[in-house]
């Protein structure tokens, strides 16, 4: 055979071992180009679905915050009309109780123990029904402790809250 002929079938041939191979390299790049931009818009609605869930558990808790809050400028003479630690905390416990059960979902599994225990200590576990049932006993008409009351159902709601800071990025 011609020299050139085989030249020829050598370059066509090297051509197409070339193109397949090729072909192969792309098509694992695009491959993982394509996983890429899913887990990374998958991560990215994750990060939504958090954030969206935070903010409506954090709202839940917004008005106990406020109505706790009037307890710094808790006079020496009790207000009568001004509901007790106790009662703010038993109105919002359903409301909160529901916020626990709708934003467990996107926690971590290493994050839902320690938010179950944050929840069980509001809550004192042996009464599920009287948020803080220990301390409630003891605020009532003394100022001071009413206001002892409220800096520690704060810190409790606010061990809570820190569960649904959001992600940025």
């Amino acid at each position: 055979m011609d020299n050139t002929i085989i030249a020829s079938l050598i370059g066509v041939i090297g051509g197409l071992i070339g193109a397949w191979i090729g072909g192969i390299i792309s098509r694992k790049a695009s491959v993982e180009a394509v996983e890429s931009a899913n887990k990374n818009a998958i991560n990215i609605i994750n990060r939504q679905e958090f954030n969206r869930a935070a903010i409506e558990f954090r709202g839940e808790f917004i008005e106990v915050k406020r109505l706790l809050a009037d307890h710094y400028q808790f006079d020496v003479a009790i207000n009568k009309d001004k509901p007790t630690v106790s009662e703010i905390l038993d109105e919002f416990f359903i409301s909160h109780e529901r916020a626990v059960m709708r934003f467990r979902p996107y926690l971590s599994t290493d994050q839902l123990s320690d938010f179950d225990n944050a929840w069980e200590e509001y809550c004192e576990k042996d009464d599920w029904q009287i948020p803080l049932a220990n301390y409630s006993q003891k605020g009532g008409n003394d100022p001071q402790k009413e206001i002892e009351f409220m800096k520690i159902a704060n810190s409790y709601i606010d061990s809570l809250l820190s569960f649904a800071e959001l992600i940025k990025k």
